[in-house]
């Protein structure tokens, strides 16, 4: 009976213990990269509320703020798990003069099936006018500001272009945009693709964009056909690149084509080799 009260009092320390992992706020882990210089260094350095961006713009250096993907829009991302970490390739940007600032979202929908989903993205485009309005308020030119994201934090990054009507920023680098789901869950559901068709029309009405977007072939959610309608637009200063990597939507976390892939970023951005 009493290693029973104790089995029992165990799980439920284990439980609390889960719990309170899981309810830890997300925005927790908003900030700079520790490893930044000439910036104030807040990622995984405070608790609580994020405090306000610091940074000495004198130096005329780039900041890279990267958006992570969104697994399901009706769950706050859980900006702890591996698949919502920066990958490899972007983490190579940052040296002295180029820091790399991570958006941690709250971004949700209600229900993703509804004809008002979809609103998550909006929702995430918010909160990226905030950090912008800092940056700007900081005095960062937006010339030296790039967005960088993968899946849903790429796209995101798509319709703030057209979203946010002052130029906050420079450029764009897109890894892998995707929205809506996989692309047989659209096939079988009209409110999704009609969704997704009404944010690309979103996205079309940009009168500038400046982007560097990685398309892949065989990514189970947005491949390179996909997201061709990128490249209508003559008008746009967009480089669309576009791999054969067979490891799917994941490709921007693996090594696939990563050394040709990070010259070309940097060549973007104006970084050195």
């Amino acid at each position: 009976m009493i290693k029973k009260i104790i089995n029992h009092l165990a799980l439920a320390l284990l439980l609390l213990i889960l719990m309170s992992c899981s309810n830890k706020s997300p925005q927790d882990l908003s900030g700079f990269l520790s490893e930044s210089n000439n910036v104030s260094p807040i990622f995984n350095s405070y608790s609580g509320i994020r405090p306000p961006i610091s940074i000495d713009p004198s130096n005329n250096d780039k900041i890279i703020i990267y958006q992570h993907e969104t697994f399901n829009p009706r769950i706050r991302p859980n900006c702890y798990i591996h698949r919502n970490l920066i990958p490899e390739v972007i983490l190579k940007l940052q040296d002295s003069n180029t820091h790399i600032y991570f958006l941690c979202s709250n971004a949700t929908d209600s229900r993703f099936d509804r004809s008002d989903g979809g609103n998550y993205i909006y929702h995430r485009v918010d909160e990226l006018r905030a950090i912008l309005e800092e940056l700007r308020v900081a005095g960062v030119s937006p010339e030296n500001i790039y967005l960088a994201g993968y899946s849903a934090g790429a796209w995101t990054s798509l319709m703030a272009n057209s979203l946010i009507e002052d130029r906050l920023f420079n450029g764009i680098i897109g890894l892998a945009p995707a929205f809506a789901g996989k692309r047989k869950s659209r096939e079988h559901s009209k409110v999704r693709s009609s969704i997704r068709n009404d944010q690309i029309s979103k996205i079309m009405e940009s009168q500038n964009m400046n982007a560097l977007i990685f398309a892949y072939d065989y990514d189970e959610y947005e491949n390179t056909s996909d997201l061709s309608f990128l490249t209508s637009n003559p008008e746009w200063n967009l480089t669309f690149v576009s791999f054969d990597c067979d490891e799917g939507h994941r490709t921007p976390h693996s090594d696939c084509k990563f050394e040709e892939a990070l010259e070309i970023m940097k060549e973007y951005i104006g970084i050195p080799f």
